[in-house]
């Protein structure tokens, strides 16, 4: 089956392989099996369930069983970002284990006026609720820097002053994603051409390295970013400019910016996207760590599931439509170069 979060009903809706409804879980609220309505999505999952995310003030992960009932819940440990919002990317393996990339909010009272980083903890913890939280490993988490870029207007209405927590144009972080079989997480940090393996019990199993790095971005790339930045925060438009004008230069862009694995049991690893890419280009691994293909997809496209043959993506249209597209992988004469 196909499952696909709509936020606006809150509801997962069920198609058939034929594109043909088969029914909606969920419903607005807060009690069991319900969403808050804010942000939600549909997570990858190994097993017949179909496994959700309520990623409003209310964080929950919620697993239906195909028949519409609901077969757990859990609420997410909490975790912070640089902008104060949620940082986290849950993963949660067939055998009820579950694993969360957690941010904790930055300490402002150092006010760092370089780029810096602060740590993101891979945490472990069952799909029930009940037990205690483990941290398997640290990564870097999100660029920062501060600077007093005067009085700017606060999103709940009046003005604040001083230092502001600011992150880059071309921000990185760190990545994590989990799936296949044998069940397993990848996580990575986006600056480095590496990625780390774990299995369910949190154990290191196999670090994936390739040769690449990241690309300087050109002046129009820059210049789109900003208007985005900008664009982004039009709730304090001069405020975005001075904080744009406070940015330190580029000196490199992150190499990746989404990891998934595949139905093939395969890494899917897309290279960060620039502004002004027509194409995005997700770099495909074998379980053993080799890189056996490149496959280039439209840069509008969102992938969503990626299969032996076939890619399923999202679109959207200029009246804000989305629509989704199953669309088969070419894989020519050559296996490193595949095409949509």
């Amino acid at each position: 089956v196909i499952a696909v979060g709509n936020a606006g009903t809150c509801e997962v809706l069920i198609f058939g392989p034929d594109g043909r409804r088969l029914g909606a879980y969920g419903r607005r609220g807060r009690g069991p099996g319900e969403f808050s309505g804010s942000m939600m999505r549909v997570l990858p999952s190994n097993s017949d369930d179909v496994l959700a995310e309520d990623m409003g003030l209310q964080r929950k992960l919620i697993r239906f069983a195909l028949d519409g009932q609901i077969d757990s819940e859990v609420m997410l440990p909490p975790g912070k970002g640089p902008s104060g919002g949620a940082k986290s990317d849950p993963a949660t393996s067939p055998a009820g284990v579950g694993f969360l990339l957690s941010e904790p909010l930055p300490n402002d009272a150092h006010h760092p006026s370089e780029l810096t980083r602060h740590d993101a903890h891979v945490l472990r913890f069952p799909f029930s609720g009940e037990g205690r939280l483990d941290t398997v490993a640290t990564y870097p988490g999100a660029q920062l820097f501060y600077a007093d870029v005067g009085p700017r207007q606060a999103m709940g209405g009046g003005t604040v002053s001083g230092p502001r927590r600011i992150s880059p144009l071309f921000q990185a972080s760190s990545r994590l994603a989990g799936g296949g079989s044998p069940w397993r997480i990848v996580v990575g940090d986006q600056m480095n051409a590496m990625i780390d393996v774990y299995d369910e019990t949190g154990q290191h199993l196999q670090r994936i390295r390739w040769p690449t790095e990241g690309r300087l971005p050109s002046a129009r790339d820059i210049e789109l970013a900003g208007i985005k930045y900008v664009e982004a925060r039009r709730f304090d438009r001069p405020g975005a400019l001075r904080s744009l004008d406070a940015m330190p230069s580029i000196e490199r862009m992150p190499v990746f910016d989404e990891v998934t694995i595949g139905q093939d049991n395969n890494l899917w690893i897309r290279r960060y996207s620039l502004p002004t890419d027509e194409n995005a280009y997700w770099w495909v691994f074998a379980p053993d760590g080799k890189m056996i293909a490149v496959v280039n997809v439209p840069a509008d496209r969102m992938l969503l599931e990626a299969g032996t043959n076939y890619v399923l993506l999202r679109a959207v249209d200029d009246l804000g439509v989305e629509r989704i597209e199953l669309w088969p992988i070419d894989k020519g004469e050559s296996a490193a170069e595949n095409q949509l």
